[in-house]
């Protein structure tokens, strides 16, 4: 069984609220979480995606 990934929901002010839900409900009900994005550029400036 796969387990889906944890959020902290945050208020609009990036306060997190104290609700921990899944992915999916944060996503389906339109909450904030934080996430990170990482970009990897060579010497080409070629990006790994």
């Amino acid at each position: 069984m796969k387990r889906e990934e944890m959020l902290d929901v945050l208020d609009e002010n990036g306060i997190k609220t104290g609700e921990i839900l899944p992915r999916s409900e944060v996503h389906k009900r339109g909450l904030w979480h934080r996430i990170i994005v990482v970009a990897i550029i060579n010497e080409k400036n070629e990006i790994l995606i």
